[in-house]
This record gives structure tokens, C-alpha cells and sequence, in this order.
């Protein structure tokens, strides 16, 4: 077995990060990607049901994607780098360099918190925005409602839509137990799903952290996406101005 009591505090918050970043970008969407996949091929005819029917198909599908995609992320090279990047000292980090011969070329070679599309969302995770500027307020505002109106939106009415025309099409089943609205609970559930991608993808595109790159370069924000370490002498309370 592991020895998780001997790992250190900044050791242990990197592994949790691994754990839900492993969750979210990979696992999740694998499973579901996969249920509905094995589900649709189970509506055409394509793979045979057992005698309990389809569901014992659908679930151990999805639940054998979602474990690959979990160990997958795991143990590829994003929670690798994540060690080399935020525990470089750790004990953890000496084994990753050990296993890859201790070249620090490659160390040097792998994308920065910067270069990376996450970069963006990990810096948000535990970010006080008390600090923040008026102006990087202005800009979170402008990000958020992109995000939303440009993003999230049109994804969840196109996915209720798909939804919606795959019931009529007889490819998925209304709701048995919502007699007055029988598609509405698989419409809300794709609905929220889209709004969801439509978040993440706005975080993939960069353009918030293009904006804060652009008009607030030396703002906190934009210096710790260049990977620049704030120190406390650096930050400044802004309702404690004037």
C-alpha cells in the first residue's frame, strides 16, 4: 500500500488536485461519452442485451471508462507535471525525475501554468479576489458574461435540442413518470449539461486570460499566469486605499 501518512501537506494538495481534475476533465466525460454511446448502439440493434436487459451493459461501460480515464489521468503526465510545478522539492517530484533520468530538459520543455489550458481555472481555484483591481474586476465581469451568453447558453439550448429530437426520433425514451411533460426531465438534464461544457470550453478558448494578458498585464491575475510568484509585499487590500 501507498505511505499517504509520510506525504507532506503540499504533496497531499497536489494529489487532491490530481483527483478532481481526474474527475472533471477526464473520468466523467469518458463515462458519460461512453454510456451514451453503448446506450444508442443498444437502441439500433448494434449490441444485444442481456436477459436484464440493457442497463448491466450501459453501466459497466461507462464504469470501466470512467476508471480508465481516471487512471489514465492519474498516472500520465498532467498530475506529473503538476508535482514539478507546485511540490518541486517534494519526495514525489525526486522519484518523477529519477523515472525519467533526471533530465532537466524536460522538466523545462513542459508547458508552463501559462502555456497550459487548465492554468486559468487552477489559478482561480483558491484566488481572493478582494485583492483584485477595479479593473480586473471589470475584466472577470466581461469574462463571465461571455462565457454565459456567448458559451453556456447556446450549448444548452442546442443540447436540449438534440435531446428533444432524439425522443421524437424514438432514439431515447420520454419520461414515464412525468406524464404531463414527458421529455422535459431528460431536456432540463441535457440543458445542464451543455451549460456545463459551455463553462469549461470557455476556459479552453483563453480569451479570459488573453484579456487579462492584454489590459491588466500587471495586474495579480496576469502575473501568476505567467508563472511569476506573488510574495504578500506585493498585494495590496484595495478597500483599505483611500
Amino acid at each position: 500500500m501507498g505511505r499517504i501518512s509520510d506525504t507532506t501537506e503540499e504533496e497531499r494538495l497536489v494529489i487532491r488536485e490530481c483527483i478532481k481534475e481526474a474527475f472533471w476533465y477526464r473520468s466523467l466525460p469518458l463515462g458519460v461519452a461512453t454510456s451514451m454511446s453503448v446506450h444508442f448502439a443498444v437502441r439500433t440493434g448494434k449490441i444485444r442485451t442481456t436477459r436484464y436487459g440493457a442497463w448491466p451493459i450501459i453501466v459497466g461501460a461507462g464504469s470501466l471508462a470512467y476508471l480508465v480515464g481516471k487512471l489514465t489521468y492519474i498516472f500520465g503526465e498532467n498530475c506529473s507535471r503538476k508535482f514539478l510545478e507546485k511540490a518541486p522539492d517534494s519526495d514525489i517530484t525526486a522519484q518523477l525525475k529519477i523515472k525519467r533520468g533526471n533530465d532537466e530538459s524536460i522538466t523545462k520543455s513542459w508547458p508552463s501554468v501559462e502555456e497550459r489550458n487548465l492554468g486559468f481555472a487552477d489559478i482561480l481555484e483558491d484566488f481572493d479576489f478582494s485583492r483584485t483591481s477595479d479593473v480586473e474586476k471589470s475584466i472577470m465581469d466581461d469574462c463571465n458574461s461571455t462565457a454565459f451568453w456567448k458559451y453556456s447558453v447556446p450549448l444548452s439550448l442546442i443540447s436540449s435540442g438534440l435531446i428533444y429530437t432524439a425522443i421524437k426520433a424514438g432514439l431515447l425514451k420520454a419520461s414515464k413518470r412525468n406524464t404531463t411533460f414527458p421529455r422535459l426531465p431528460k431536456m432540463l438534464v441535457g440543458g445542464g449539461l451543455g451549460y456545463i461544457a459551455g463553462q469549461w470550453l470557455y476556459v479552453y478558448s483563453r480569451d479570459c486570460t488573453n484579456r487579462f494578458h492584454n489590459f491588466a498585464p500587471d495586474g495579480e491575475i496576469a502575473r501568476r499566469l505567467r508563472g511569476e510568484v506573488v510574495g504578500q509585499e506585493d498585494l495590496v487590500c484595495m478597500d483599505c486605499l483611500g
